[in-house]
């Protein structure tokens, strides 16, 4: 997935320039609830320097499940949804 599955209507994203989005992504995923959320949605979502990798491959990395690790990248995508700093600079509203 893309930072688009995690902010929707990212046609916006424009009014921003990539150096703040990119600051603003980092942000989000520094408070992210744990260090296992952090791993498990940057490996996901292959961000720059982690590749793209399976759920499998995750639960690898953290000694768990795949199912935990399933758990662990829904739960900081969900968070990432919902922080503000992050969406204001995306432009798109905060989700419950």
């Amino acid at each position: 997935f893309t930072l688009h599955d995690l902010l929707p209507s990212l046609a916006v994203v424009a009014a921003a320039p990539a150096s703040k989005r990119e600051r603003a992504l980092h942000g989000a995923m520094r408070r992210l609830a744990s260090a296992r959320q952090r791993v498990a949605v940057r490996r996901r979502a292959g961000l720059p320097g982690y590749g793209v990798h399976s759920l499998e491959e995750i639960g690898q990395a953290l000694h768990a499940s795949e199912a935990a690790a399933h758990c662990l990248d829904q739960r900081g995508r969900h968070n990432l949804r919902r922080d503000a700093r992050l969406c204001e600079v995306m432009g798109v509203e905060v989700q419950a």
